[in-house]
């Protein structure tokens, strides 16, 4: 509490107003103990094996763009509370975009699963030789009290044939196993290890 609120204080208790500094106390008080802010990330797919080794000529991938739906694009850890509403943490927070972060776990995760792949990031330049995109709409990434769920739309193919990309749905669930906001993100983990084999699955 600082000297001004001290002193505003002292001013109130002894006016004749001992119920607006009563107020006063605790309105400040309350102030001082707030809980923590705490920061989460997703990490690269965690089961994956040693890479293996892919042939010479395996397709250079591109991954992106990828888009979340606006509800999702925040800071803020989206809970849903049931089929129309969902609430946000102001104390559990994304360490940074999660758009960014979903990309570079996809991409690290693909890089992973071969020993010669290389997997870039949209946009990319044309000297990268990006000859298979992968392009990303997350429709559900989010928690409920009991399961973490994904759904995607996504489709691939070869950048030089647009008209030939085949389209995809992943829809993943995985419990919950525990009650805090580190099980939850560690349930999201694993969600999205499971999208990231669909799609490893469909580059071969």
């Amino acid at each position: 509490m600082t000297k001004k609120t001290i002193a505003a204080l002292n001013t109130f208790s002894r006016m004749d107003c001992p119920v607006l500094a009563i107020l006063l106390i605790q309105l400040f008080g309350c102030t001082g103990s707030s809980q923590p802010t705490k920061f989460y990330i997703l990490n690269p797919i965690a089961t994956v094996g040693p890479a293996k080794h892919t042939s010479t000529d395996a397709p250079t991938i591109g991954i992106g763009p990828i888009s979340l739906p606006k509800y999702l694009d925040r800071p803020e850890i989206v809970t849903r509370l049931g089929p129309n509403r969902v609430i946000v943490d102001e104390f559990n927070l994304w360490g940074g975009s999660l758009k960014e972060n979903l990309g570079l776990a996809i991409i690290e995760s693909l890089s992973l699963m071969s020993a010669n792949r290389a997997v870039f990031p949209y946009p990319w330049k044309k000297s990268a030789g990006v000859t298979l995109q992968v392009v990303i709409d997350i429709r559900r990434f989010d928690i409920d009290n009991s399961s973490a769920t994904l759904i995607a739309d996504w489709r691939i193919g070869n950048t030089n044939t647009l008209s030939k990309y085949t389209k995809h749905r992943s829809e993943v669930k995985i419990p919950v196993l525990g009650i805090d906001y580190a099980a939850k993100i560690a349930a999201l983990n694993l969600a999205l290890d499971q999208f990231i084999k669909e799609i490893a699955a469909s580059t071969k």
